[in-house]
């Protein structure tokens, strides 16, 4: 068998010149890497916090902006995640970035289309994903200690699961009824796609019958249910460990008061 030619097994795969030349694993200190140079910077973001879309930045502070030429789409993304952000910052001890600034550019980007910006407080990344324990106990605690202000189910605005927009504009009693509203959105976004009529007899179902049945015990017979703020989309890739403190943080929300599981 020639080298090129593998069977599957490990010691029949090629390798190339450059790792022949690795006689062992490298175990040298890596150097975090810094930014230099000049960069442009957009005319909204020097301007800094002048509008009610923003917070105090500190002297010193390092900062991260979020920029993309989606128009409409990125301007309520840019919206959500920066309310997002602000509600699991204001509860201790600050599990996420704090957010500063979200705005238009004072130009518009390619094909003539509004460019908008994300500016939050810098993390260095220590490690990612970050350590599972170290992140369920802080998320345990956001959801314990954080605080619907009219003690309702929901959010002040609508936010964004990536471009999909969620049904989050209004206050309800019910996690049942919020929940049904959610999911019902997703499948009615669903549906002209997969064009599949048993699957409008399923969506119906589980609306009307599955959801009912399973959430609104957990609020009948004087069960309270705590709204409290999850992440929205908590998976590995949206964790981390700050390099500096080396607790777990989070990024890319898309909050809104729910149920904490």
């Amino acid at each position: 068998m020639s080298e090129a030619e593998t069977t599957g097994s490990i010691s029949n795969i090629c390798i190339g010149n450059a790792q022949r030349k690795l006689k062992e694993t490298p175990s040298g200190l890596i150097l975090v890497p810094r930014p230099s140079g000049n960069y442009l910077v957009d005319d909204s973001v020097i301007a800094g916090p002048q509008n009610r879309n923003t917070t105090t930045i500190g002297r010193d502070e390092e900062l991260l902006s979020q920029v993309a030429t989606l128009g409409e789409t990125w301007q309520h993304m840019c919206k959500g995640e920066f309310e997002s952000l602000k509600a699991i910052y204001s509860v201790p001890p600050y599990f996420a970035p704090k957010s500063h600034a979200w705005r238009k550019y004072a130009r518009n980007g390619t094909g003539n289309v509004d460019t908008y910006f994300l500016l939050a407080e810098f993390r260095d990344v220590g490690q990612q994903p970050t350590d599972p324990v170290k992140l369920v106990t802080r998320l345990a605690g956001m959801h314990q200690r954080s605080v619907s202000p009219p003690g309702k189910f929901d959010f002040h605005i609508s936010t964004c699961h990536a471009k999909i927009t969620q049904v989050v504009n209004s206050w309800e009693e019910s996690w049942c009824v919020l929940y049904t509203k959610h999911l019902g959105h997703v499948m009615g976004l669903a549906k002209p796609i997969l064009q599949w009529p048993k699957f409008d007899v399923v969506c119906k179902l589980t609306l009307e019958k599955v959801v009912p049945r399973l959430l609104l015990p957990l609020q009948s017979d004087d069960r309270v249910l705590k709204p409290s703020i999850p992440h929205g989309d908590c998976w590995d890739g949206n964790t981390a460990m700050d390099m500096k403190t080396s607790e777990a943080f989070v990024f890319d929300v898309c909050s809104f008061y729910g149920h904490k599981e």
